[in-house]
Protein backbone atom coordinates (compact mmCIF):
# COMPACT_ATOMS: atom_id res chain seq x y z
CA UNK A 1 0.00 0.00 0.00
CA UNK A 2 1.05 3.57 -0.56
CA UNK A 3 1.18 6.32 2.04
CA UNK A 4 -2.41 7.16 1.02
CA UNK A 5 -3.49 3.54 1.60
CA UNK A 6 -3.81 2.88 -2.14
CA UNK A 7 -3.66 -0.84 -2.87
CA UNK A 8 -1.04 -2.14 -5.30
CA UNK A 9 -2.08 -5.39 -6.96
CA UNK A 10 0.13 -7.90 -8.73
CA UNK A 11 -0.40 -11.24 -10.41
CA UNK A 12 2.05 -13.77 -11.82
CA UNK A 13 0.59 -16.68 -13.76
CA UNK A 14 -1.44 -17.82 -16.71
CA UNK A 15 -4.49 -15.66 -16.00
CA UNK A 16 -2.96 -12.25 -15.28
CA UNK A 17 -5.10 -9.33 -16.41
CA UNK A 18 -3.67 -7.63 -19.51
CA UNK A 19 -4.78 -4.22 -18.17
CA UNK A 20 -6.55 -3.49 -21.45
CA UNK A 21 -9.23 -0.89 -21.15
CA UNK A 22 -12.55 -2.06 -22.54
CA UNK A 23 -14.86 0.60 -23.86
CA UNK A 24 -18.24 0.10 -25.47
CA UNK A 25 -19.05 2.38 -28.39
CA UNK A 26 -22.22 2.18 -30.45
CA UNK A 27 -23.59 4.21 -33.29
CA UNK A 28 -26.76 6.04 -32.33
CA UNK A 29 -28.70 4.43 -35.20
CA UNK A 30 -28.22 0.95 -33.64
CA UNK A 31 -29.10 1.90 -30.07
CA UNK A 32 -32.89 1.43 -30.38
CA UNK A 33 -32.37 -2.03 -31.87
CA UNK A 34 -29.99 -3.05 -29.08
CA UNK A 35 -32.38 -1.87 -26.37
CA UNK A 36 -35.32 -3.56 -28.12
CA UNK A 37 -33.48 -6.90 -28.21
CA UNK A 38 -31.99 -6.48 -24.73
CA UNK A 39 -34.34 -4.21 -22.74
CA UNK A 40 -32.30 -4.42 -19.51
CA UNK A 41 -29.14 -3.15 -21.20
CA UNK A 42 -27.28 -0.65 -19.03
CA UNK A 43 -26.34 2.19 -21.36
CA UNK A 44 -24.75 4.36 -18.65
CA UNK A 45 -21.25 3.11 -19.48
CA UNK A 46 -21.73 3.15 -23.26
CA UNK A 47 -20.33 5.78 -25.57
CA UNK A 48 -22.87 6.71 -28.21
CA UNK A 49 -21.62 8.34 -31.41
CA UNK A 50 -23.25 9.38 -34.65
CA UNK A 51 -20.62 7.88 -36.98
CA UNK A 52 -18.01 5.27 -35.94
CA UNK A 53 -15.86 6.02 -38.96
CA UNK A 54 -15.22 9.55 -37.71
CA UNK A 55 -13.87 8.68 -34.26
CA UNK A 56 -10.65 7.36 -32.80
CA UNK A 57 -11.48 4.91 -30.00
CA UNK A 58 -8.23 5.79 -28.19
CA UNK A 59 -9.63 9.30 -27.60
CA UNK A 60 -12.29 7.79 -25.32
CA UNK A 61 -9.92 5.76 -23.15
CA UNK A 62 -8.86 7.14 -19.78
CA UNK A 63 -5.46 5.43 -19.81
CA UNK A 64 -2.50 5.76 -22.13
CA UNK A 65 -0.06 2.97 -22.85
CA UNK A 66 3.40 2.55 -24.25
CA UNK A 67 5.83 -0.32 -24.56
CA UNK A 68 9.42 -0.74 -23.43
CA UNK A 69 11.86 -3.49 -22.55
CA UNK A 70 12.00 -4.36 -18.86
CA UNK A 71 14.32 -7.13 -17.70
CA UNK A 72 14.61 -8.17 -21.35
CA UNK A 73 10.84 -8.56 -21.83
CA UNK A 74 8.42 -6.45 -23.85
CA UNK A 75 6.34 -4.67 -21.24
CA UNK A 76 3.19 -2.61 -21.59
CA UNK A 77 3.20 0.40 -19.28
CA UNK A 78 -0.17 1.94 -18.43
CA UNK A 79 -0.85 5.31 -16.84
CA UNK A 80 -3.88 7.60 -16.65
CA UNK A 81 -4.24 10.46 -19.09
CA UNK A 82 -5.47 12.42 -16.07
CA UNK A 83 -3.72 11.59 -12.76
CA UNK A 84 -6.10 10.25 -10.14
CA UNK A 85 -8.43 8.63 -12.66
CA UNK A 86 -7.27 5.34 -14.15
CA UNK A 87 -4.69 2.57 -13.88
CA UNK A 88 -0.95 2.91 -13.33
CA UNK A 89 0.95 -0.31 -13.96
CA UNK A 90 2.81 -2.84 -16.03
CA UNK A 91 1.83 -5.96 -17.96
CA UNK A 92 4.17 -8.53 -19.48
CA UNK A 93 2.51 -11.02 -21.82
CA UNK A 94 4.98 -13.86 -21.61
CA UNK A 95 7.69 -14.63 -19.08
CA UNK A 96 7.73 -18.26 -20.19
CA UNK A 97 5.31 -21.16 -20.37
CA UNK A 98 3.73 -23.61 -17.99
CA UNK A 99 1.30 -26.48 -18.35
CA UNK A 100 -1.48 -23.85 -18.34
CA UNK A 101 0.07 -21.74 -21.12
CA UNK A 102 1.96 -18.46 -21.07
CA UNK A 103 3.18 -17.13 -17.74
CA UNK A 104 2.16 -13.48 -17.51
CA UNK A 105 2.74 -10.70 -14.99
CA UNK A 106 1.00 -7.52 -13.99
CA UNK A 107 1.42 -4.98 -11.22
CA UNK A 108 -0.92 -2.01 -10.96
CA UNK A 109 -2.87 0.41 -8.81
CA UNK A 110 -5.98 2.45 -9.49
CA UNK A 111 -6.62 6.17 -9.21
CA UNK A 112 -3.24 7.19 -7.81
CA UNK A 113 -2.39 10.83 -7.28
CA UNK A 114 0.49 12.15 -9.42
CA UNK A 115 3.10 11.65 -6.66
CA UNK A 116 2.17 8.01 -6.03
CA UNK A 117 1.84 7.39 -9.75
CA UNK A 118 5.46 8.48 -10.29
CA UNK A 119 6.59 6.50 -7.23
CA UNK A 120 5.03 3.35 -8.67
CA UNK A 121 6.26 3.80 -12.26
CA UNK A 122 9.87 4.45 -11.28
CA UNK A 123 10.57 1.10 -9.56
CA UNK A 124 8.44 -0.80 -12.10
CA UNK A 125 11.12 -0.08 -14.65
CA UNK A 126 13.75 -1.81 -12.46
CA UNK A 127 11.91 -5.13 -12.04
CA UNK A 128 14.13 -8.12 -12.75
CA UNK A 129 12.96 -11.65 -13.63
CA UNK A 130 15.23 -14.67 -13.57
CA UNK A 131 15.18 -16.58 -16.84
Amino acid sequence: MTENNDTIIFDYGSYSNSLEENIVIFERKFLKEIIKEHPKTDTSQMIIVSDMSKINQEDFKINKKYFEKISGYNAKIISPKKPGNGITGIYIDSLGTSSLGKIKFNLYAKNLNIKNQKELLSPIKTIQFKK
